[in-house]
């Protein structure tokens, strides 16, 4: 059977959550072939929608681009456990 499960903003807002989420589509993709979408994490709409009202007015958006930064990193702490795994994200993440 084909599924589609939809996560909102709560489902992927803390590394608990996302985790939970997993389990979800692992016991799901065992009887059926599965379509998954996400949300953005948590809080990450809102910073971008901040960003997008005053970034054109020309305000520091510095502190809330950081803010972003922050909140995923700290999702990417809590989440990932192997640490070369992790590194590798955080890299590539910096990058951008």
């Amino acid at each position: 059977m084909k599924l589609i499960i939809k996560f909102g903003r709560t489902s992927v807002g803390s590394a608990e959550r996302i985790e939970n989420v997993g389990q979800i589509i692992k016991e799901n993709s065992k009887e059926n072939q599965l379509i998954v979408v996400t949300s953005a994490l948590g809080e990450t709409t809102d910073y971008l929608v901040e960003i997008m009202e005053k970034a054109p007015k020309g305000d520091n958006c510095e502190k809330i681009i950081e803010k972003l930064e922050e909140y995923h990193s700290e999702v990417i702490e809590n989440l990932i456990k192997n640490d070369q795994i992790k590194n590798g994200i955080k890299e590539d993440t910096q990058k951008m």
